[in-house]
């Protein structure tokens, strides 16, 4: 760990300048090559150790200038392979629509053009980025691509995680007979692949539908069944599924237990430094505030999870959106659009750290 600190200390301090600097001609190319290339292995070795997320994430926030250098290094320099496996590794650091943006460049070099492995595994993490910001024209377009590319390369597993997407895609469309269709084929391929986190996803997307059509002792019946296959692959606690039961558990009217999960859950994300679910859980706690009848909490905690969100430049799942604006309205109609509007505005403003340690 120490070495991997060192390494990103040596890129603030030289990295983005050297690149920057660097030209074809330069004398300057092997060193720039040689950062590049360190980057890059410490990118992959932070994917690598979710363990250590919280960690890589300060890094990588501090590390963002050069992150962006060595991006355009390769790409100025038609390193394609490089420049995917570059987003691959930061990208589980790193969202919003630059993101999306830095992947459609690198899959538009000539060097990635090669029906390879790693270009549809780039197209699958690409497109998951591109829907996080509602972008379902490249969520679709990549997500096909990936799958067409996988079939080409035979992978079973490949071919069901590409669904994955096309699931999301149908959910956010409101298409939920679509959505069984295409969960039913992508778990196909992932049960004979033998690929159970795959299989315990699509399980948990039709959790996601039943709940969007108020299923809820259905949906959480599905939830159950993925944590069971998740609980038993990976020791790794799982943010999303303790976010969708605690909802299904405060629509059943179950209020105490989802606060304990959203507070399981929050303690986690913190943890893990993900950020994006300290998002989630905030407007967890802000609708288990509204069903409560605390309509101002409930309104500055969703004030808070908002603002988040847009420092993030991402946006909830489908499922979670019609949650959160279920409870938001309900809040919204206990206080009046005034008063709501006032309370929503002091939660954008509360610094997050202090709102989140009020929520243990």
């Amino acid at each position: 760990m120490r070495t991997r600190a060192l390494v990103i200390a040596l890129f603030l301090a030289h990295g983005a300048v050297v690149l920057a600097q660097a030209t074809p001609q330069s004398p300057r190319i092997a060193v720039s090559d040689m950062i590049a290339a360190r980057f890059l292995a410490a990118a992959e070795s932070a994917a690598a150790a979710p363990r250590d997320r919280a960690i890589w994430q300060r890094r990588f926030d501090a590390a963002r200038d050069t992150l962006e250098a060595v991006l355009a290094w390769y790409n100025d320099h038609n390193r394609g392979e490089q420049s995917l496996r570059l987003l691959m590794g930061a990208g589980r650091f790193w969202s919003g629509p630059v993101l999306v943006s830095r992947y459609e460049q690198a899959l538009a070099l000539p060097s990635t053009q090669d029906q390879t492995s790693i270009r549809a595994l780039a197209l699958n993490l690409a497109s998951a980025a591109a829907f996080r910001i509602k972008d379902q024209d490249r969520t679709r377009r990549w997500a096909i691509e990936s799958i067409a590319t996988w079939r080409r390369l035979s992978s079973l597993a490949g071919v069901g995680r590409g669904y994955e997407r096309l699931v999301q895609v149908a959910l956010r469309e409101g298409d939920h007979a679509a959505l069984r269709a295409l969960a039913d084929t992508g778990d196909a391929f992932c049960v004979r692949a033998g690929d159970e986190d795959c299989h315990a996803y699509f399980l948990n997307m039709r959790g996601e539908s039943a709940r969007v059509l108020a299923q809820y002792d259905s949906s959480e019946t599905y939830y159950d069944k993925a944590a069971l296959i998740y609980g038993r692959i990976s020791p790794t606690f799982r943010l999303d599924i303790a976010h969708n039961i605690g909802f299904v558990l405060l629509d059943l009217g179950r209020t105490s237990s989802a606060r304990a999960r959203f507070a399981d859950g929050l303690r986690h994300a913190v943890a893990s430094a993900n950020r994006s679910y300290w998002a989630f859980f905030l407007a967890g706690f802000a609708s288990a505030a509204a069903a409560e009848g605390d309509a101002t909490t409930a309104a500055r905690l969703f004030g808070t999870s908002d603002a988040l969100l847009e420092q993030l430049g991402i946006t909830a799942d489908p499922a979670d959106a019609v949650e959160y604006e279920r409870y938001r309205s309900r809040a919204l109609t206990q206080l009046g659009a005034t008063a709501f509007d006032v309370a929503v505005q002091v939660g954008r403003k509360l610094p997050v750290d202090s709102v989140i340690a009020a929520q243990k």
